[in-house]
């Protein structure tokens, strides 16, 4: 019961925050899977995925397909063989975690712009260039993706990609300094253009988010 205990205390977190009408509660995790993060994991009802566009972040989400399987399954034999049961719904353990999507970023865009059309007005959009390495590795995310972690999605039909966080030149270390998200970061020049972007970029991904939460439900 001790382990149990353990194990289900970001659980009790959770809870309590659901009975003072908390909306949501986020977990930023390091990108490990110890023990701490386990216990994050087991708690949550969804989560996702940052990934730099690199051949490590491939091989990282194969990991978590197959080791939050192998959590949940040895979660559920710990629960199932527990001295009192009556004590393991006192703790508030948690189902079956879904995958909301991941969010690329990193990525740094090449001088000069591609012309692309956009799918609302059919008018032609410049999009930056983007460095083809990039390019080539990112275009197996998708299916990377659904390979490992298709049987966790929230729902089956959702897009997965989230967005990119692209390059943000000097906002993020400067949001950092002045203890400010990046939108409200204080500066003139560069920076009007740049709070523009990330306000632009943020919004974008929490949409996709919203919406993926939404189809969890319907």
């Amino acid at each position: 019961m001790r382990g149990i205990r353990t194990t289900f205390v970001f659980a009790e977190l959770v809870k309590r925050a659901k009975e003072l009408k908390y909306d949501f509660v986020f977990f930023d995790m390091g990108p490990s899977l110890g023990a701490i993060n386990r216990a994050v994991l087991l708690a949550m009802d969804f989560f996702v995925v940052p990934m730099s566009i690199d051949v490590f972040s491939l091989w990282a989400i194969r990991n978590i397909g197959v080791t939050v399987t192998v959590w949940q399954k040895e979660l559920e034999t710990g629960c199932r063989l527990a001295e009192d049961p009556s004590e393991i719904l006192e703790l508030s353990p948690k189902g079956r975690i879904a995958f909301l999507g991941y969010v690329t970023q990193q990525h740094k865009e090449r001088t000069g712009y591609d012309e692309e059309v956009s799918d609302d007005t059919g008018e032609p959009v410049k999009i930056k260039r983007r460095v083809r390495a990039y390019e080539s590795i990112g275009a197996t995310f998708p299916q990377k993706v659904n390979e490992s972690l298709g049987t966790m999605f929230a729902n089956p039909q959702m897009e997965s990609h989230l967005g990119d966080i692209r390059h943000l030149g000097s906002l993020a270390p400067m949001s950092q300094s002045q203890h400010v998200p990046m939108i409200s970061v204080k500066g003139t020049g560069s920076y009007t253009k740049l709070r523009k972007q990330a306000r632009e970029l943020y919004r974008g991904i929490a949409e996709k988010y919203l919406q993926n939460l939404d189809s969890n439900k319907s």
